[in-house]
């Protein structure tokens, strides 16, 4: 819900009143994977509904699911997608007009 906020470790941690190192060994002890992982995940899934669901711009997204820039979102968006945006958006909605 709050994806385009500031949601660094050393922020979640003052929320929370815990060291930021504590926080981010205790989430992976509990989850297996770390912190930042989980949100880049978090944004990722916004970010294909938006994508999937509106006609805004791949920087508007970008922005709106808390990443500083587009270029940097795609990267991550690639890295855990396999594919590109763009890509992404083109697919979902050849798949939504063959239905």
């Amino acid at each position: 819900e709050n994806l385009d906020c500031d949601l660094s470790r050393t922020h979640l941690a003052g929320i929370v009143h815990m060291h930021p190192d504590y926080l981010s060994a205790l989430f992976r002890q509990k989850n297996g994977y770390s912190l930042t992982k989980f949100i880049t995940k978090e944004r990722i899934s916004a970010a294909k509904k938006l994508l999937l669901s509106t006609d805004q711009s791949i920087s508007e997204i970008a922005l709106k699911t808390g990443f500083q820039n587009s270029s940097y979102f795609s990267k991550q968006f690639k890295h855990m997608e396999h594919t590109t945006p763009h890509q992404y958006r083109k697919a979902g909605r050849s798949r939504s007009e063959s239905d």
